[in-house]
């Protein structure tokens, strides 16, 4: 059975990937293979031509990664903003403050730099300020199906 690809576009119109194979029958689940990070959909080939005589099979490629489209400008931007803006706001030299980013498919590492004075003011009281800014990354991610940490570089 040959895989056919095909395509659609989400929400915030990026073109995703997916392959599919084999036909819906009444009483049979369609079953949907989703590849782990930084993996293409068509890791799940072979499974997908072997289920298809007798399922309807699906692989689909997250976005950013195999044939799918990175969404630009989008998630990434408003996150790095966002970020900007709470970190200006928490130190005391916020014009020192630079944030950069490194995007790998649905992964981004967030990077940032500021004076050694104002990184105590960051991490907070046992970490809590740190970790209360991780995990709105996180949260604000998984939302976007995508993954984020924010690293401190000294």
């Amino acid at each position: 059975m040959d895989l056919q690809s095909n395509s659609f576009f989400n929400s915030e119109g990026v073109r995703l990937n997916l392959l599919e194979a084999g036909q819906a029958k009444s009483g049979q689940p369609v079953i949907v293979f989703v590849p782990g990070w930084s993996i293409p959909a068509s890791i799940w080939s072979k499974q997908l031509e072997a289920l298809a005589a007798t399922h309807k099979v699906i692989a689909f490629d997250p976005r950013g990664q195999g044939d799918s489209e990175i969404a630009r400008g989008g998630y990434n931007e408003r996150v790095k903003q966002f970020l900007e803006f709470v970190i200006r706001h928490l130190v005391e030299f916020p014009d020192e403050v630079i944030l950069s980013e490194i995007a790998n498919g649905n992964a981004t590492i967030f990077r940032l730099r500021m004076r050694q004075s104002d990184v105590g003011r960051i991490i907070g009281r046992n970490g809590a300020t740190i970790q209360a800014i991780r995990a709105l990354l996180s949260s604000s991610a998984a939302r976007h199906d995508q993954r984020a940490t924010l690293e401190i570089l000294e």
